[in-house]
């Protein structure tokens, strides 16, 4: 197996794209991001009164689309068993799909891959097909930034929503797909575009572009993982270190979070913007391909 490590990491990256220092609003949302999380929303230790007060800020946020990585991050809380992970809220997965669902037509591609799987694991076929052509149509954009998101991750999310899928539903299925991008792919490209926009423009990089690591088999303890993805929020020391690391979520498999910690906490960024960074909290994505699945562009072989 090989753990991926997205070569360029923004500002509270995924969640809350789009950050630009200079503007008073992204200054803002960026403060209270850094609060929520220090004030321990993702944080088990943490009161409970006192991250459930932090989930009522969420939500407040959420009544409206205009901050599609507050959804985002609420429908990855209502995802989740809180027995498994480090979501202060009870599992709400009708909850969870509709936050996600929110967030997905409006550019929060990875939210696609997360639907897919909610709707698997609870046995909707049609939903999860309908959510893994979505996500690898858009994520061939995303891609942009790091072509790794349309690797082995997608081809298992595909593939795992294809087994099994009937024949005589394809056309409907394909009929569906057409027309959730035909009605919203304005703005899914839009938010796609200020996202791209913002990994671009990210000034904080990598000090390891490129690197596979290979998992040692002590920690996965001899189980076979699957391809999937483990998403953190990472605090920067002086040095250029991760001070901290809080697990976001982990998909297909919740125990992802656990297992690739310490991946998350061997991040490193550049020397020359560690004293800049410290402090600072990004949002990264530990990409685990299980090297099974590989997607093949069949146009390209005619």
């Amino acid at each position: 197996m090989r753990i991926l490590f997205p070569a360029v990491i923004a500002i509270v990256g995924l969640l809350l794209s789009g950050m630009a220092r200079a503007d008073d609003a992204a200054d803002l949302r960026e403060t209270r991001f850094a609060r929520w999380m220090h004030a321990g929303l993702l944080d088990p230790e943490a009161p409970i009164e006192q991250r459930r007060a932090i989930v009522g800020e969420l939500e407040a946020i959420a009544k409206d689309d205009t901050q599609p990585g507050i959804l985002y991050l609420l429908g990855s809380l209502y995802r989740q068993d809180p027995a498994h992970s480090n979501s202060p809220v009870e599992q709400d997965l009708n909850r969870a799909r509709e936050l996600l669902s929110r967030a997905a037509l409006r550019g929060k591609i990875p939210a696609m891959a997360k639907l897919s799987t909610i709707e698997l694991q609870s046995g909707n076929r049609f939903e999860a097909n309908v959510w893994a052509q979505l996500y690898y149509h858009y994520a061939k954009d995303l891609a942009t930034v790091d072509p790794r998101w349309t690797d082995g991750f997608a081809a298992s999310i595909l593939r795992h929503a294809q087994d099994g899928f009937p024949k005589e539903d394809i056309e409907a299925l394909s009929s569906t797909v057409g027309s959730m991008i035909t009605q919203y792919d304005a703005q899914i490209r839009l938010g796609l575009k200020k996202l791209v926009e913002s990994e671009s423009g990210s000034r904080f990089r990598d000090a390891r572009p490129g690197t596979r690591v290979l998992m040692n088999p002590e920690t996965s303890k001899g189980r076979n993982l699957e391809a999937g993805i483990s998403e953190y929020v990472l605090e920067f020391a002086a040095d250029g270190s991760v001070k901290q690391a809080w697990a976001i979520d982990a998909w297909p498999n919740s125990r992802l979070a656990r297992i690739l910690h310490k991946i998350a906490l061997g991040y490193r960024v550049e020397p020359g913007v560690a004293q800049e960074a410290s402090g600072m909290l990004a949002v990264l994505h530990v990409i685990l391909d299980d090297r099974r699945y590989k997607i093949h562009d069949e146009a390209a072989k005619d």
